[in-house]
């Protein structure tokens, strides 16, 4: 992630030092997205056993 960070920011000619700024803002966003894609995947697996294991009723 970091290569491709300053790659960009090189080529649009940003100043480099903003990557001091914006690696710990974005590491606290990655954080919570990665917490709603577990929690999101989570539920859809218990819904999905739900249905099916009503739908089969396995004894």
């Amino acid at each position: 992630m970091l290569f491709l960070t300053v790659s960009l920011m090189s080529s649009i000619g940003l100043p480099l030092g903003l990557l001091g700024v914006i690696l710990p803002i974005y590491t606290i966003i990655d954080m919570v997205e990665t917490a709603e894609n577990v929690w999101s995947d989570s539920v859809v697996c218990a819904l999905t056993n739900k249905d099916l294991s009503e739908k089969f009723e396995i004894n």
